[in-house]
This record gives C-alpha cells, sequence and structure tokens, in this order.
C-alpha cells in the first residue's frame, strides 16, 4: 500500500550519486500492551509496509493478537495519539452509495435505526457523527438527536445543516449521568486508545435499559482474508483496534453492558464496490506501485521521481480535498449520481453474490460488525 508522505521542502544539497539517499523512519513508535484486558501476550497478526516516495520513507506496521483476550491492536504504534490528525478537513469518511445497493438498498443510517426498532423515540447520541447523516435521518423518525464530533470542520458543516453539535471526544464533553435513551459510536471504536473508557462513558450517559449501536470493520472479513496487508480497513495510523464479535461482546460486557444481538454486513465480493475496496485489477496496480517504490527507494533521487509524483494516485492525494467536504457539501450529490448509475446492475449483481454472500454472513465474514448491547 503506498500512502505518500506530507510535503517538505526542496533543499539544496551535494549529492555523490554513487551514494543512496537514505530510507527514513519518520514517526516514533513505541509497542503497547493490549488496550482491552492489559496482557502483554502478543502474537503477530498483519503486517503492512507504508512506503512514501515524497518523503523518501519506509514504515512497517504491525497488528498483533492478543493471546488472553483475542483483540487484535496495532503495535508499535505512533507515540502521539492521533486525535489532532482528524481535527482539520483532511481526514474523513464519506459513505459509497453503492456499498448501501450492495448490502440491502437501505441507506446506512436506516440499517443501523433500524436496530433501535421497538424502542420509543427519545434522546439519541451519536459519537463521531462527522457530517450529521445519521443524526438527520434520526430526527426524521422522531429522536432528538446530538452529536459528539472531534473535527471541527466536520462540526461545522453539521451545524449548517442544522444539527446539534458538540466539538470535542467523548471524555471532554458534558455528557449528564442517564440523559440518553440511545447511542451510536459507528466506525469510532476502532480509532480509540482506550476502548473501555468510552463504553463505560457512554453506560454512564445511558438511561438504564438504554442501547448502544457499536459498528466497526470486521477483523475476520473476508476482505482481510485476502487482501491481508491490503484490506482497507488496515489504516494504522487511525484504526488502532481490529474486533470480532467475541472481543466486542467482550468489551461491551466488561463496561457494563448485556449483547442484545450481533451480526455482520457483507459487500459482495462481485462487483465495482469491491473493487474499490482493492479486489482485482486494485489490488495489481498496488504491488505494481509498491514494486516502483521499492526500486525508487533504493536508488538515488532524481527526475524520475519528481515525474512520478506528479502523476496518478500521488498526484490526486496531494491535491484533494479532505473527505468530509465530499460527505456533507456539494459534491455528495455527484457522487450519489455516480454511484446510481449502477443501481440497476447493482440488483443484478446481488443476485450474483447471493450465495456467497449467505455463506459468508454465515461465517462472521462481513466486512462491517454490528453489536447491540443494552445497558445493564
Amino acid at each position: 500500500m503506498i500512502l505518500p508522505g506530507p510535503r517538505e521542502s526542496e533543499r539544496a544539497r551535494e549529492t555523490d550519486q554513487r551514494d543512496v539517499p537514505p530510507v527514513r523512519t519518520p514517526l516514533a513508535l513505541e509497542a503497547v500492551r493490549c488496550p482491552l484486558c492489559g496482557g502483554d501476550a502478543p502474537r503477530p497478526a498483519l503486517h503492512m509496509e507504508e512506503l512514501s516516495l515524497r518523503s523518501r520513507s519506509r514504515i512497517c506496521w504491525s497488528a498483533v493478537r492478543c493471546l488472553i483476550c483475542g483483540l487484535v491492536y496495532v503495535s508499535p504504534r505512533e507515540r502521539a495519539g492521533p486525535v489532532s490528525d482528524y481535527e482539520g478537513e483532511a481526514y474523513g469518511f464519506a459513505r459509497s452509495h453503492l456499498a448501501d445497493l450492495c448490502v440491502d438498498g437501505r441507506p446506512h443510517p436506516a440499517r443501523v435505526l433500524d436496530e433501535l426498532e421497538g424502542v420509543p423515540p427519545g434522546r439519541l447520541l451519536d459519537v463521531g457523527c462527522a457530517t450529521g447523516d445519521l443524526l438527520l435521518a434520526a430526527r426524521e423518525r422522531g429522536w432528538e438527536a446530538v452529536g459528539v464530533e472531534v473535527s471541527p470542520y466536520a462540526a461545522a458543516v453539521a451545524r449548517r445543516r442544522g444539527l446539534q453539535i458538540m466539538v470535542g471526544t467523548l471524555a471532554n464533553s458534558p455528557l449528564p449521568a442517564a440523559s440518553f435513551d440511545a447511542v451510536t459510536l459507528l466506525d469510532v471504536v476502532e480509532h480509540l486508545e482506550d476502548p473501555l473508557a468510552a463504553l463505560r462513558a457512554i453506560h454512564r450517559a445511558l438511561r438504564p435499559g438504554g442501547l448502544v449501536v457499536v459498528e466497526t470493520p470486521n477483523w475476520r472479513s473476508i476482505y482481510r482474508v485476502l487482501l491481508r496487508g491490503r484490506w482497507a480497513a488496515f489504516q494504522p495510523r487511525f484504526h488502532l483496534l481490529y474486533f470480532d464479535e467475541p472481543s466486542l461482546r467482550r468489551a461491551l460486557e466488561t463496561s457494563g453492558f448485556e449483547t442484545v444481538r450481533a451480526g455482520t454486513e457483507i459487500v459482495s465480493l462481485l462487483g465495482p464496490e469491491a473493487a474499490r475496496r482493492g479486489l482485482g485489477l486494485p489490488w495489481v496496480r498496488g504491488v505494481a506501485r509498491d514494486c516502483v517504490v521499492r526500486w525508487r527507494l533504493g536508488s538515488p533521487a532524481g527526475p524520475i521521481d519528481r515525474l512520478l509524483l506528479r502523476v496518478g494516485p500521488a498526484r490526486r492525494v496531494a491535491e484533494g480535498a479532505g473527505s468530509y467536504r465530499r460527505a456533507g457539501e456539494s459534491t455528495d450529490a455527484d457522487s450519489r449520481g455516480a454511484d446510481h448509475r449502477w443501481s440497476a446492475a447493482a440488483g443484478a449483481l446481488r443476485l450474483l453474490n447471493r450465495p456467497i454472500d449467505r455463506l459468508c454472513l454465515r461465517l462472521g465474514m462481513g466486512e462491517q460488525l454490528r453489536v447491540v448491547a443494552r445497558r445493564t
């Protein structure tokens, strides 16, 4: 996987062409204990080499599995926490409407809110609400919806949509005890250095009998099995934790919750959305890019490097706007229209994928894991 690093000022220097410029590791990494049980019994689980031609750097990332509780986590990881990386507009998450079509046709917020069927609408808190898509859908169903978001940029977009947003982390947000009937934690728990502290804060904020819906990339995903270090959800700078159903149940039960139901969602393997997630031709291109970058990192910097950084993915990453903008502003309509051009084909692909999907779901190998739990 090739991730262009930060831009650096060009420095004039005299270089003997026989010497190879050093390849650096620009991060301070430290080994950590299991964030779930505190154990120190790691077993290697997954490796990925992050190569950057722009900064001439190579970082070897590892995920390890705790032999005590089964949680998979990044170790070693960055010594400084990643919270500041979310505070601008460069980091975000714009969901694919085509992925919704490939799952079952319902938008993602509708699938999450359907988990709360049977609970009378009251106060709902969405932790890590981004630009507020779920909050809007909840408000339409009669919920009094409130969001917490660490990115001031994303929170500003959500507020322009008329939503009530608290800026900050769960730890520094004013949440009165027993003040919510439901809490959603969607694609957030994998970012947390201390997941138990966050879940216990949610437990305090929920009324007795209230529900929490936790969704996160599934470690047992068929995509992870096939793609290994090229799995799109393996982002060790940001995703520090990787849960399967037993480890997520354990985290919730340790925090005072009782699991109500759990399951996974599959994004079918045959179709354009699978290609977006790295299967097929993108995998071939990724391997080829890695080979080119390894070759250039082993050679003196020169015109070839400058040419490579002006074309393809390196240029798009350097010039692209943050994905929060795509999630909440004008280009959202453009991406929605592009996805719906596949809508007719998606129906046919669902029929083609159905046997594979059913097998993956039966084995708990869907891409996303979702657990609903009740405060005891």
